[in-house]
């Protein structure tokens, strides 16, 4: 998965030039939306984890259209800033 310069997550450019997204949104090359198997690839986690952080609210924000589950691209890469962990190098004593 590409990253950006400042190492947040790129987004994934569609195959298709148009595609039309929910609420009437037009998406033009790039993705709006990821589905859950794709976080899950991603990040190296499996589906049902996925699942349950959602359940416990300790995942990134999602949206729900019926039964189906999309994360915003934006959503993801504020809960990775939010779960980032910055490593300070020990002083010498």
């Amino acid at each position: 998965m590409p990253l950006t310069a400042s190492g947040g997550l790129a987004p994934v450019t569609s195959t298709r030039l148009f595609r039309h997204t929910y609420w009437g949104l037009l998406q033009v090359g790039e993705k709006l939306y990821y589905t859950g198997p794709e976080i899950a690839s991603i990040f190296g986690l499996t589906d049902s984890y996925l699942r349950k952080l959602r359940q416990f609210q300790a995942g990134p924000v999602f949206v729900k259209i019926g039964r189906m589950i999309r994360y915003r691209v934006a959503d993801v890469q504020r809960w990775i800033d939010t779960v980032a962990v910055e490593v300070t190098p020990k002083r010498a004593s």
